[in-house]
């Protein structure tokens, strides 16, 4: 299903020209409804009014409405669980929240509204991000500033995800039926864009897939009552995380070259933030991906994808999975030679010398991380943004700037009334 990209730039930054006003709206029409049961049951038209039917938007604008989440679905990113980000959750969450507490003014109804506000705009980036090769890779790189544009509209007055380029990694965050659009995406990643471009896109994921398998990892050690190394916690996380390392793969090879490159050379920070994104990387699972590489090939070899069984005859390699393959190869070689520079940096990251360190999150999915920053507003705290150079944490997506925002968000998950917040633990 193609989608007109320059249609939806037009209508997103109308909701932009317009934020004001869709912002009373929200907050007028689903928060400002202590004494009216009857108006929270509401319904996603509801909400998509807010936006659609502000005034001053382009002419033909309604007809966009619901065109990039099902192009989305039609590229195979079925969803499977409920979608912590959505915004018709977050609204569930506030009204559980606010009647067993106290219900907010108008002024914090408002700060509220512009969370929603922001979450709901961030979604439909999220989607336009993966729109970028419709008509070409040569044109990927143009229009994925188009969408820096916007991005950096929507960064005012808080800061959700500052880099674009990392929106095509939240992206795919939500656990969906298939496997293969995410296959499909990491092709179209390496054959398109400047090397700085595609080098962020691997370094934002490694770390998103690091934090994503830590939570694996801490979940079914929960489960199972058993450490982290015991052979059935190892056996259970890489048998239901194999697509996750086979990508993850994908983006640590092109991550070492690049620090490889970088060894020789002065620029010392440079290295560091490499070594930091590669090591984030295999957090969850070292002896996997740095002692055990003999099993790294069946921990990742995904049949579906990467062997065809033909007919009759013996079964081989798809062309997918010949790229695994010598992926794996370059890989393995890698590791070897520069397991050594990355132990000696691996100590610039040492968590307990630090107040805050990625090596301490665990989210479920993206969704979890972003959903939680909305969540914020609820107890009065403003969605925490940080850029590049914040204490330890990545350049793309905002995370908790101090000890206290940490406490902050781990109080959220723990807090019953939010409705099983979201899955940021620390």
């Amino acid at each position: 299903m193609r989608v007109s990209f320059s249609d939806h730039v037009a209508l997103l930054s109308a909701f932009l020209d317009h934020r004001e006003r869709i912002v009373e709206d929200i907050e007028s029409r689903l928060l400002n409804v202590r004494v009216k049961d009857t108006s929270r049951k509401f319904s996603d038209e509801t909400f998509h009014s807010c936006f659609f039917g502000a005034p001053g938007l382009p002419r033909d604008g309604s007809r966009l409405k619901g065109q990039l989440q099902a192009a989305h679905f039609a590229d195979g990113f079925e969803p499977v669980l409920l979608d912590k980000q959505s915004h018709l959750e977050l609204i569930v969450r506030a009204y559980h929240y606010w009647d067993h507490h106290r219900w907010p003014g108008r002024n914090a109804r408002v700060a509220y509204a512009r969370s929603l506000y922001s979450v709901f705009v961030l979604r439909q980036l999220e989607h336009l991000s993966l729109r970028l090769w419709d008509d070409g890779s040569d044109r990927a790189g143009d229009r994925l500033q188009e969408i820096q544009r916007l991005l950096d509209r929507l960064n005012v007055p808080n800061v959700f995800v500052r880099d674009a380029r990392w929106l095509v990694q939240t992206a795919q965050g939500p656990l969906t039926r298939h496997l293969r659009p995410y296959f499909r995406v990491a092709e179209q990643i390496a054959g398109s864009f400047t090397d700085a471009h595609r080098l962020e896109l691997h370094r934002a994921g490694a770390k998103l897939a690091g934090g994503h398998l830590r939570s694996q990892l801490r979940y079914r050690v929960r489960e199972t009552r058993q450490p982290n190394d015991h052979p059935d916690v190892l056996a259970m996380t890489r048998n239901s995380n194999s697509m996750d390392a086979a990508l993850l793969v994908r983006d640590l090879v092109p991550l070492l070259e690049a620090y490889k490159t970088a060894l020789p050379g002065p620029d010392l920070e440079a290295r560091l933030e490499l070594a930091d994104a590669i090591l984030q990387g295999v957090s969850a699972d070292p002896e996997l991906f740095l002692t055990r590489l003999d099993l790294l090939a069946p921990s990742t070899m995904i049949e579906d994808l990467f062997v065809d069984r033909g007919g009759n005859g013996p079964a081989r390699y798809t062309p997918m999975g010949e790229v695994h393959l010598g992926l794996l190869q370059r890989y393995n070689e890698l590791v070897a030679e520069l397991a050594g520079p990355l132990k000696e940096d691996a100590a610039a990251f040492d968590p307990s010398q630090r107040v805050y360190s990625p090596l301490g999150v665990a989210y479920g999915f993206c969704g979890d991380l972003l959903s939680n920053m909305a969540l914020s507003t609820l107890v009065s705290q403003p969605a925490p943004g940080l850029g590049p150079g914040g204490p330890g944490g990545p350049p793309g997506v905002s995370v908790p700037p101090d000890a206290d925002q940490s406490w902050q968000w781990a109080r959220l998950g723990r807090e019953p009334a939010v409705a099983r917040a979201a899955g940021v633990t620390l």
